[in-house]
């Protein structure tokens, strides 16, 4: 399975079927299930197209070889498409199957074999203690979502930085993307490094209302929660300041807190609220209560540079 959307990665097992699998006396356990990211999913989802309308060159080849009229694969030849008398609904029907007509089209079989790996820790640090041992001039590593992973902003814990040769640049998801594209189709992709000072935005204390950015990071929740007994309310917090590392890369130069919900303007005029959607401001959805991570205000677009914020 992969997610539809970059946002969600959550799969409820009965909302795909996992009931039916229970009442058909089979478990989760019978079958190899796995979860990938949205970009991987559409990756592979073109892949298996690519493979699909491979088989249906071949089922055409074969066809005018033997000069039968009908060009499809074999699986699928014998179905044919037609409509209910009164609702005008589409299905597909077989002769040699009267009793089990179907809505969806019939599915041509890509003929593909997968092998599902199970990665039991990150190899991460190793491929990129190993790419050191290269001398490359640079190295740039690019969030694997939308959601930052903070391990790749300080590798100090896992690399000696002191005597480090080779520079080493965490990008964005989405310049990862754009530079990935390039090298697919065989373009050179002029890179240039600088080295900047920090202004690393680092958050602490409370975050129920979402004020500490914190929330959809990659492979963490460094928010505590606790539950207060007599009004069932859940409260997240932060003990220690926590960089945010949603604002990496946006040369922070001015930041607000307010009583539920936080602001921030950057070098570049942008300025990004999180926290309360009441105080946010933005054009949110109705039921959207707060956001946990920062958003950029695209209202100020074009209008206003921001050069401070408060709250």
């Amino acid at each position: 399975l992969y997610s539809p959307s970059l946002a969600d990665l959550n799969v409820d097992f009965n909302a795909i079927g996992g009931d039916r699998l229970e009442q058909a006396g089979l478990q989760l356990e019978d079958f190899c299930f796995g979860v990938m990211q949205n970009s991987h999913g559409a990756h592979l989802a073109e892949h298996l197209k690519m493979l699909v309308d491979g088989r249906i060159e071949e089922a055409i080849q074969e066809a005018l070889e033997r000069g039968d009229h009908n060009q499809l694969p074999a699986e699928v030849k014998d179905w044919r498409e037609m409509r209910e008398d009164y609702t005008g609904r589409k299905f597909y029907f077989n002769p040699a199957r009267p009793d089990r007509p179907r809505f969806a089209e019939p599915i041509i079989e890509p003929r593909t074999m997968a092998e599902l790996v199970e990665i039991r820790e990150d190899a991460f640090v190793q491929r990129l203690q190993a790419l050191l041992g290269f001398n490359p001039k640079a190295i740039i590593v690019a969030q694997q979502s939308w959601r930052p992973d903070p391990d790749f902003v300080d590798l100090s814990e896992h690399i000696s930085i002191e005597g480090l040769t080779v520079p080493i640049a965490m990008v964005g998801y989405e310049a990862g993307v754009e530079l990935r594209r390039l090298c697919e189709v065989h373009q050179s992709a002029a890179v240039i490094v600088s080295i900047a000072q920090g202004n690393g935005p680092f958050f602490w204390g409370n975050g129920t209302q979402g004020q500490l950015g914190l929330d959809n990071l990659e492979n963490h929740d460094v928010l505590l929660r606790r539950q207060n007994e007599i009004t069932g309310e859940t409260f997240k917090f932060a003990m220690d300041p926590r960089y945010l590392a949603h604002l990496h890369e946006m040369q922070v130069n001015s930041i607000a807190c307010g009583g539920g919900h936080s602001l921030a303007s950057t070098e570049d005029g942008e300025v990004f609220a999180w926290g309360s959607t009441v105080a946010v401001g933005g054009l949110l959805p109705a039921a959207k209560t707060q956001l946990g991570q920062p958003e950029k205000i695209d209202q100020l677009e074009g209008l206003v540079a921001g050069k401070r914020v408060f709250a």
